[in-house]
């Protein structure tokens, strides 16, 4: 089939390469010509054409472009001559659901989160591995045409990805948990160290692997990020009161000397081994969203 790509940067492109090393054709949409040209340069895509033209072509559209341009992107697309299943792979999804639900063309578009991503944007960051082996939500299926939800599954599934489903205000509050409030304690520690060491060498002189580990994130795109964390606002609100109430009972128990307090905290935290595989590594930064 023939899949278009509306954005060809690292979602985008990396979906884009996936494609491609099954058979699909896929051809590209971006504003930035810059992005165009790299992804052609490339060959993320076989070639860039205007929306509309993408628009008549393609089977499947996946939109991958920042959050807060998803929803006139997927108005945009479904006015015009065509008939492709279009898909969307932002990381908030109660606000695109409430946009769309009305449109007489609704049942054409699939809501999808792939959990998958790296700190890095743009074509040139595009991994053609980028999303096996790791998970997409698909959110509100019941307002998916049946076609259009098996054309989605059967591509998703034929790049290495396992299927979940939820709705889209169970999505937004999980995801605020596992991969937004993550985001922000990065951007957070970034800063504070930032703050009080201003001597750059220093700071690269005494940083380690675990350092390293949690300001990763702290690289990612504010373009990309400022529109997910506004549109996620309510549920990162509550996460963020219940994440610094027990940075509160941390500070008070080291403030205290209570080192049965501080074991006991390090060791209900160690819980969390049990929960995830041993090769998990937090990648669910979405530049889409």
């Amino acid at each position: 089939m023939t899949v278009g790509i509306v954005g060809t940067g690292l979602i985008g492109g990396s979906l884009a390469l996936a494609l491609r090393n099954v058979g699909h054709e896929v051809i590209g949409y971006d504003s930035d010509e810059e992005h165009s040209r790299v992804a052609l340069e490339r060959q993320l895509i076989s070639e860039v054409v205007d929306l509309r033209e993408l628009a008549r072509r393609s089977t499947v559209i996946a939109v991958c472009v920042p959050a807060d341009h998803v929803v006139h992107t997927c108005r945009l697309l479904l006015d015009m001559p065509g008939s492709a299943t279009i898909i969307e792979l932002s990381s908030t999804k109660g606000h695109i659901a409430d946009a769309l639900c009305a449109h007489p063309s609704r049942g054409r578009v699939v809501l999808s989160h792939p959990m998958a991503g790296t700190e890095y944007s743009g074509p040139a960051a595009a991994i053609a591995g980028l999303y096996a082996g790791k998970t997409v939500v698909l959110c509100d299926v019941e307002s998916s045409d049946d076609d259009r939800l098996a054309v989605v599954s059967t591509m998703y599934e034929t790049i290495g990805m396992k299927l979940v489903y939820q709705g889209s205000r169970a999505h937004d509050m999980h995801v605020a948990y596992v991969s937004h409030i993550s985001h922000i304690s990065s951007f957070a520690l970034s800063l504070t160290v930032l703050k009080k060491e201003k001597d750059e060498k220093q700071i690269m002189n005494l940083a380690a692997g675990g350092f390293a580990s949690t300001v990763r994130l702290a690289k990612s795109s504010p373009a990309m990020w400022t529109p997910i964390l506004r549109q996620n606002s309510k549920h990162i609100i509550e996460v963020l009161d219940e994440y610094m109430d027990t940075l509160e009972t941390f500070k008070q128990a080291i403030q205290d000397g209570n080192t049965t307090k501080i074991h006991a905290l390090i060791s209900g935290a160690n819980a969390i081994a049990t929960m995830l595989p041993s090769s998990h590594h937090e990648n669910s930064i979405n530049q889409v969203s």
